[in-house]
């Protein structure tokens, strides 16, 4: 499961460069997390954490799991810029290109989830404030879709097996597919 504090020391750092690696790799870490939410058996797909980004994105977006988040591309961008470019620092342009990618996102998904974010300042926050900032408005409102995922996942099961018990209660055979 999801170790909380782990995650919050991987953001709490001052460094721009360890705030978008750390917190681009607990981003992919809760869409996997959603991901899983909707298998019967995640276990029996190893395969899924060695699909790219890309791909585990879709397959979220596909589930319904995560809204098509603009900010998901930047965050991913910025991550790519930093992996392919050894000349790229995280600066306050990059990190505000975020932070309104994010604020943008949370504002028309408010209805669904009200995650708090106050933009940041770049003239007095710096790059690694901001990509925490922003990195951990994403977290919050990919935490609460894992939550509301995980109670309707619970109640679809607790459903099938009072189904379930019903039917042995009433030594009835199980419904015919047709």
């Amino acid at each position: 499961m999801l170790d909380f504090e782990l995650m919050q020391r991987h953001l709490a750092v001052e460094d721009a460069v360890s705030v978008l690696l750390r917190g681009h790799l607990w981003v992919e870490t809760i869409i996997v997390e959603l991901i899983k939410a909707e298998l019967e058996v995640p276990d029996a797909w190893p395969e899924l954490s060695r699909l790219s980004w890309s791909s585990k994105l879709g397959l979220a977006l596909a589930q319904g799991n995560t809204p098509d988040f603009a900010s998901f591309g930047v965050l991913n961008r910025l991550r790519n810029r930093l992996a392919h470019s050894p000349a790229f620092e995280p600066d306050a342009s990059a990190a505000m290109e975020l932070a309104r990618a994010v604020d943008a996102d949370l504002k028309s998904f408010s209805d669904v989830y009200e995650i708090p974010f106050e933009r940041p300042n770049p003239k007095v926050d710096p790059p690694a404030e901001i990509l925490r900032a922003s990195i951990e408005a994403l977290l919050g409102y990919l935490m609460e879709a894992l939550i509301e995922l995980l109670k309707l996942t619970t109640q679809r099961k607790v459903e099938a097996l009072e189904r379930l018990q019903a039917m042995i209660a009433n030594k009835s055979s199980p419904p015919k597919v047709t």
